[in-house]
């Protein structure tokens, strides 16, 4: 009777499979940095004032002093803002004319 938890033996793993883990867990311990630096190039990329308040709102969570947390408070509106763009983005691109 052997189940996968008491098989599992981590020093048989690859180098590449440690490798692997310990850069996805340096990614998910920045995520919060790597989503500021997603949304910086997303405001820049597509320039309309309402994009500019993304930009305003991602520079004062990478001013504030407790940015992980503050991060993590605006995160569910700026995920709606962030819907409520594209998708005006998206009806205002359905009335181009067919050659563009």
């Amino acid at each position: 009777h052997s189940s996968f938890a008491s098989s599992y033996h981590p020093e048989e793993e690859g180098t590449f499979y440690l490798i692997l883990r310990y850069i996805s867990n340096l990614l998910i311990d920045q995520v919060y940095l790597l989503t500021l630096a997603i949304l910086m190039l997303w405001s820049i990329t597509y320039i309309s004032w309402m994009e500019f308040v993304l930009l305003v709102l991602v520079c004062f969570l990478c001013i504030c002093p407790k940015a992980k947390e503050a991060s993590y408070s605006v995160a569910y509106p700026l995920v709606g803002y962030g819907t409520i763009l594209v998708t005006i983005q998206y009806f205002l691109l359905i009335g181009l004319p067919p050659g563009l």
